[in-house]
């Protein structure tokens, strides 16, 4: 595989290199500011919350930084089904935020859990905190994003996807280790901006060589306009309830416990998801122009080589950074709160140092598993997303809309059968194909333990 870096120009160099620079400062910086504001740097509190002092721009730019670290997954998407990845990966996530922000983030709040963990911990005891931390902890080994990360340097080094990946892990270690939940928002901050910029330069640059949506009208397939993707919309359901695993997304929980008070929190969420809106509607018209201008490229990699061969020196620099800057601070955030999950949650191991070997094993472990998937970032999203949408959700929302309702032997007899359930028809599909997916099975099972256990059990205490 030729090395792309080659057709690089010295300010393309510049640009990247100054923007990486910018982001390792900002660590720096955010050290600095923790500091000036005292406090245990070793306390829970401090490490996984920032001291719960997150603003409202550092927690709406780290909120919509960490959720796009798939960029060659949903242009992929879009170069193979079209628009059905803006319905999918857009409109069906604009609802499940703005539903969180309406209905779950005041009681979510009320609980000063210092993540989802904990949530359940608090909500419904000590086995539940532990199931749902190894449910957690599967959703957010960062596979998907370090797969990501070896598509976008495997083409640019001349090297393998996988090999590619371990590079660039190590170099986020070497900057992604220096602290707690400081050391991933300050730099989301900078990747935030610089990833939003270079996402529509790529489509106003296109636009401009090309046209609008005549020439994307002519040049992509009539399919691509079909908002189901040729599906039927039993497997557009699919995606959709797995949006709704936002509501139980370690993230997003832990950026709302965080957040300084309960306003920043619900103004946040409303203020990301515009970004979101803006952010998407570039990257699937990214897509389309990849598919209209490279129709023999291969998926995960249309998008890169659409903006190498059509930015000028210097933009090219520019949409490199903010490739990178999207996967990087998705993959941080991942890593961070599934090294927490690990030695927090599930080892009971608190303090740092504790974290920053969680970080270095979590990441370690999705690079080992990434070849399982064969790199494809989509059915890492599809399989492991779908888990914890499809066995937890009932529970914990019920949990939260009726505090007080559900004990913790009526959560285990929800959640346990779902993924047993799941488990088995996965298991199934492979030898004996059956047309029932079994993110159905999983929430399908899920939810009859859940009425069961409603039926039979009593009130349980409310939170204070």
């Amino acid at each position: 595989m030729p090395a792309l870096y080659s057709s690089l120009s010295l300010l393309d160099g510049i640009v990247f290199f100054a923007i990486l620079a910018l982001t390792v400062a900002s660590v720096w910086w955010g050290g600095r500011v923790a500091k000036r504001a005292g406090g245990d740097e070793n306390s829970p509190l401090e490490l996984l919350l920032m001291g719960r002092r997150l603003t409202l721009p550092l927690f709406v730019t780290s909120l919509v930084a960490t959720w796009y670290g798939g960029i060659f997954g949903v242009t992929a998407l879009t170069f193979e089904r079209g628009v059905f990845n803006f319905v999918t990966q857009g409109a069906f996530w604009y609802g499940t935020y703005i539903f969180f922000a309406v209905f779950l983030v005041s009681r979510v709040r009320m609980y000063d859990a210092t993540g989802l963990a904990d949530l359940s911990g608090k909500m419904f005891g000590s086995r539940a905190r532990q199931l749902t931390a190894v449910l957690a902890f599967a959703n957010l080994l960062p596979i998907g994003y370090v797969a990501g990360l070896g598509h976008f340097l495997g083409p640019l080094l001349g090297i393998g996807w996988w090999h590619a990946a371990l590079i660039g892990l190590l170099l986020l270690y070497c900057y992604g280790l220096w602290g707690g939940l400081r050391a991933v928002v300050y730099p989301d901050f900078i990747q935030c901006i610089v990833m939003v910029i270079s996402v529509w330069t790529i489509v106003l640059f296109c636009w401009a060589h090309y046209g609008g949506y005549e020439f994307l009208q002519a040049n992509v397939p009539t399919a691509h306009w079909d908002p189901s993707g040729g599906n039927d919309w039993g497997a557009l359901f699919i995606w959709g309830a797995i949006a709704l695993g936002t509501l139980v997304d370690p993230n997003f929980h832990q950026r709302v416990q965080a957040a300084k008070d309960l306003k920043t929190a619900k103004r946040g969420l409303y203020i990301a998801t515009g970004i979101w809106i803006i952010f998407d509607i570039a990257t699937t018209l990214g897509g389309l122009y990849a598919r209209a201008v490279l129709p023999n490229a291969l998926p995960e990699q249309s998008y890169l080589l659409l903006g190498l061969q059509e930015l000028p020196s210097g933009f090219r620099g520019l949409f490199l950074a903010g490739i990178l800057a999207t996967i990087l601070s998705t993959l941080d955030s991942y890593l961070f709160t599934a090294g927490a999950a690990l030695t927090a949650d599930l080892l009971k191991k608190q303090g740092k140092w504790w974290l920053k070997g969680g970080m270095i094993f979590c990441g370690i472990v999705a690079w080992l598993i990434a070849p399982l998937f064969g790199g494809s970032i989509v059915l890492v999203w599809k399989t492991l997303g779908g888990m914890i949408s499809a066995c937890l959700l009932p529970a914990l929302l019920w949990g939260l809309w009726r505090p007080g309702k559900l004990s913790e032997k009526g959560f285990l007899s929800s959640v346990v059968p779902g993924i047993v359930g799941m488990t088995l028809f996965s298991i199934a599909n492979k030898y004996w194909p059956i047309p029932f997916d079994e993110f159905y099975a999983g929430l399908t099972f899920s939810i009859i333990g859940l009425v069961y256990s409603l039926t039979r059990s009593t009130s349980v205490a409310s939170p204070h």
